[in-house]
């Protein structure tokens, strides 16, 4: 639990499954809500944590495609996995990829072309 402690707020709110591990967040300053999957998916406040396993689930297949990630980009491909989970479905990505395709290729040809002239 050392990287909660390291990243999360004390008294923050942290809603995590029934893993034992989880149980001394209360201890260390958390107000720590379980959910139990076997009974349900949300607590009484309807509060769920599907959505953020559902996320990690996708980042983690992001990540695999390129064999991991260095900590130096590591928060450059998470943000680029939050903008493709939160835009999955929408034609944003295309037009994003293609925005991005055609800007690197005429930065490419300049550089080029500078390089020829030279």
């Amino acid at each position: 639990m050392l990287i909660i402690r390291q990243i999360i707020k004390k008294k923050s709110a942290a809603y995590t499954d029934r893993w034992e591990s989880y149980d001394g967040l209360v201890f260390d300053g958390y107000k720590h809500q379980r959910i139990n999957h076997s009974k349900r998916y949300s607590n009484q406040k309807g509060m769920r944590i599907n959505g953020i396993e559902n996320f990690w689930s996708f980042a983690k297949r992001r990540f695999a495609k390129f064999n991991g990630v260095s900590r130096k980009t590591f928060l450059l491909y998470l943000k680029e996995c939050e903008f493709r989970y939160n835009e999955k479905g929408d034609g944003n990505i295309k037009e994003f990829s293609h925005i991005l395709y055609h800007e690197r290729h005429v930065h490419t040809q300049s550089n080029t072309v500078k390089s020829k002239d030279s």
